[in-house]
């Protein structure tokens, strides 16, 4: 494949010939978008693998419908769900793209039976993605791939940051929010201070080491998601 029209025309021909759209079962098709999104392969950038990610829940799912809250600004994705769940604006198979924007997690919020399931595409050139700000969700499903040998996994969030771990970067995130704060009300009141000048705390998480998400445990994390979603 040379481009990422081929790519598309590929994802497309994918279980052609299978009856997945005559199954009322939704839960069974997500099964299915799991299958297909590990065979995702030849992207450039991030982007492009989002949008091979789409390609295949268009194939498996009923369809998209746009956000409800568009007109409110990047609303949560608790608020979002909220208001499908009082509203019934989104029905079993359906899903959201970029519910709370395109810089905001999660890429899709897909509603299977009674459960919201917000999924967030990953991909880097090498075996662990980069994780921006908002650090790593716990409740979503990622669906990472990596350019370096073409391989995708998916997990839980929390399966790779652990309660605990989450708990105490969190803690440890408020205490560096706090110190600038701090710091910066005594800064701001200098007289030599004229222009204002003061810290802007920009955190994100980072894995240290040779983190590599194929190792052996990946097969552990992906049966934790099927099973997940098989008992839907």
């Amino acid at each position: 494949m040379n481009n990422f029209s081929d790519m598309t025309n590929t994802l497309l021909e994918i279980h052609d010939d299978d009856t997945i759209n005559n199954i009322q079962n939704d839960n069974y098709k997500f099964a299915k978008i799991l299958k297909d999104v590990k065979k995702i392969k030849d992207f450039k950038n991030g982007l492009e693998h989002e949008q091979a990610v789409k390609i295949v829940l268009d194939k498996h799912l009923n369809s998209e419908i746009d956000n409800p809250l568009s007109g409110n600004g990047n609303s949560s994705c608790n608020k979002i769900i909220i208001h499908c769940k009082e509203n019934n604006k989104l029905k079993s198979g359906e899903y959201i793209y970029q519910p709370c924007g395109s810089q905001n997690h999660p890429d899709f919020l897909i509603r299977l039976g009674d459960e919201y399931i917000q999924l967030e595409c990953k991909s880097s050139k090498g075996n662990k993605p980069m994780y921006n700000s908002g650090g790593i969700h716990q409740d979503s499903i990622y669906i990472f791939s990596s350019q370096k040998n073409w391989r995708n996994t998916y997990f839980f969030g929390e399966d790779v940051n652990p309660k605990k771990v989450y708990d105490y970067n969190k803690e440890t995130e408020n205490i560096v929010r706090k110190l600038v704060k701090e710091r910066n009300d005594l800064i701001l009141e200098m007289d030599e201070n004229e222009f204002k000048n003061c810290i802007y705390p920009r955190l994100a998480l980072e894995q240290k080491g040779n983190i590599d998400y194929f190792n052996e445990k990946s097969i552990q994390r992906e049966k934790i998601v099927n099973d997940y979603i098989n008992n839907l």
